[in-house]
């Protein structure tokens, strides 16, 4: 009986401890590879150089979607209209899920290049838009550039035309007109002031 015991109690101070080997594994590695995992407020600027950054801990961390991201999230994204994108693209109303890379990269320099810019690789697997959102509507007899010459209204759904189409189809491999757009949209409790205009 006592060498049954032993036994027992031998095996279960075995699966003791691949268990907790196996949750040290995991939170070493975890804390080695520093990848992180989760949603983050997307800021987007209009510049020569890169031009995506993630609100990490309250600052913005320049990336480089990867190759590996969801092909439908990332056609979407880089396809997105800048009336649309420009209003939204602050960090807090427009938001991508994914994973950010622990190490980081530079962007190729040498005469005749740009400065070489720090960036960390991001895995996109999603993106989504609070609802309703900002969007411009150019004002008729004016050329929409940078959204100065434009007026703001609140808009509740996306459309095909939110969307460079030929960009999407050479990222995606498909059709816009074939994506549910709805995916992209997290509903908020609307608190339209009069003057708001929602579409």
């Amino acid at each position: 009986m006592k060498r049954r015991r032993g036994m027992v109690a031998f095996y279960v101070g075995i699966g003791a401890a691949l268990i907790l080997g196996g949750v040290a594994a995991y939170v070493f590695r975890e804390h080695t590879t520093g990848d992180r995992r989760g949603d983050f407020g997307l800021v987007s600027r209009v510049c020569t150089g890169l031009n995506y950054s993630i609100l990490v801990d309250g600052e913005e961390v320049t990336i480089v979607f990867s190759e590996d991201s969801d092909p439908i999230a990332l056609g979407t994204l880089r396809a997105m209209q800048p009336e649309v994108l420009w209003p939204n693209a602050e960090g807090k109303t427009l938001f991508v899920t994914g994973t950010l890379a622990r190490t980081p990269q530079w962007t190729p320099g040498g005469p005749g290049r740009a400065q070489r810019e720090k960036y960390y690789a991001f895995r996109l697997q999603h993106w989504w838009l609070d609802a309703p959102f900002e969007r411009y509507v150019p004002i008729p007899g004016h050329e929409f550039s940078d959204g100065n010459i434009a007026r703001k209204v609140r808009s509740a759904k996306l459309t095909a035309t939110d969307f460079d189409a030929a960009l999407f189809k050479d990222i995606a491999m498909q059709e816009i007109a074939t994506v549910d757009l709805g995916v992209f949209l997290r509903p908020l409790p609307q608190k339209n002031s009069p003057q708001e205009k929602t579409q």
